[in-house]
């Protein structure tokens, strides 16, 4: 629950343009806290790659742009890499619901401990990433920091590893 505060107050609220934005925030932090909600990842996950092309993508730009932190929302590019993999930590396989799931799939599981060529493949795809935000050296360092964290320590440990506040 912290980091997704972080996130949304340090990365990604800076970028909005919306009345009442901390009222959103909290409501929607409170439901995510609510267990009887039982809103799973995968279902949160549905259609990812069409959500972070208009939801990630100029939020991380915008930061860029304004010297902003992007580390949370590296991270979060991170963590869907890992995800697309198909495979829980504890071996586990789960289904992808997403209208590009076949190849994305085949992408992450092509190198699944090489967190550089993850990025290459997964990382420049255009229809998820636009052209721009790949382009940041310092946004490819990051989520390839991230990558390497969670392949070590699982993605709740690299989550923590982040510290609170900007970053």
């Amino acid at each position: 629950r912290r980091f997704v505060h972080d996130l949304m107050t340090t990365e990604v609220g800076p970028m909005l343009r919306r009345h009442g934005w901390t009222a959103y925030r909290d409501a929607l932090l409170a439901r995510f806290a609510n267990p009887r909600l039982q809103h799973s990842v995968h279902q949160i996950a549905t259609d990812s790659s069409l959500k972070i092309a208009l939801r990630w993508v100029p939020a991380a730009v915008d930061a860029f742009g304004a010297g902003l932190p992007v580390a949370r929302l590296a991270f979060c590019a991170a963590a869907w890499m890992r995800y697309l993999q198909g495979i829980d930590e504890a071996g586990r396989p789960y289904v992808l619901s997403d209208p590009m799931a076949g190849p994305l799939q085949a992408l992450a599981l092509a190198h699944p401990r090489d967190a550089r060529a993850t990025f290459d493949v997964l990382g420049h795809l255009p229809t998820v990433w636009g052209d721009v935000l790949p382009r940041y050296a310092h946004w490819r360092a990051q989520v390839i920091s991230h990558l390497e964290a969670i392949a070590s320590h699982g993605i709740l440990e690299g989550a923590a590893r982040l510290a609170p506040g900007p970053g």
